[in-house]
């Protein structure tokens, strides 16, 4: 009984630490859509999202998708610089729409496994899904900016290849982070094994948006000594 309590105590911790790390990718999104110098947090915002595909079953990533979308909603939609008009149809639209990309996402990862390419190309989806939004080159593509990764590849190709090629970048960087990792030969040993190390991923994304978000709150000018 003990062994069971115990059990479900790590297992609602673990619930809590995901739906915090939706709800901070979120906000980094919406922070490299409002801030051209926060341009490579487009490229791991996606990080906690794909990652409640590969833990959780398909009802459970609908709703860690469907409070993605809401959080990412209620971030860009308040602030001086919002990035779409905050309204009831753009909230439900962005909720379901990364929902439903959760629940396909994950079905996805059980019948095949975890493939980025998959899952870059399911986001491209989301990007169509969310064109009422009226975001001019649509989300991933516009926390790019206006660097040169967008300048050479958008008018080119289009913004949806943009987009594709962002999520890509995220969906395998969660793939080396999940991996095996080893240092041999320098007396340091690093191998993650089993779910405690999506826990540590879950945990450090946590960290790095607290600490961003101090990073973007604004500051007042220095006191003249």
């Amino acid at each position: 009984m003990a062994n069971l309590v115990t059990d479900n105590r790590h297992s609602t911790a673990k619930g809590g630490l995901l739906a915090l790390s939706l709800v901070g990718g979120a906000m980094l999104m919406s922070l490299a859509l409002s801030s051209a110098s926060n341009q490579w947090l487009g490229l791991i915002t996606l990080v906690p999202l794909l990652l409640s595909m590969r833990l959780l079953s398909p009802s459970r990533a609908l709703l860690a998708g469907g409070l993605f979308g809401f959080s990412l909603a209620m971030f860009c939609g308040f602030g001086s610089h919002p990035s779409f008009a905050l309204t009831v149809n753009s909230v439900a639209l962005t909720t379901v729409a990364v929902g439903i990309y959760g629940l396909l996402g994950a079905r996805m990862t059980r019948r095949i496994g975890f493939s980025p390419l998959i899952l870059a190309l399911g986001w491209v989806a989301v990007e169509l899904a969310l064109k009422p939004l009226a975001i001019k080159h649509g989300l991933l593509a516009s926390t790019q900016g206006s660097g040169l990764f967008v300048r050479v590849i958008g008018p080119a190709a289009g913004y949806l290849v943009v987009a594709f090629v962002v999520a890509y970048i995220n969906a395998s960087l969660l793939e080396i982070l999940t991996g095996v990792c080893a240092i041999n030969g320098g007396g340091c040993r690093m191998v993650f094994s089993g779910r405690p190390r999506e826990s540590a991923i879950i945990s450090a994304f946590l960290f790095c948006s607290a600490e961003f978000s101090n990073i973007a709150q604004p500051r007042a000018p220095p006191l003249a000594i």
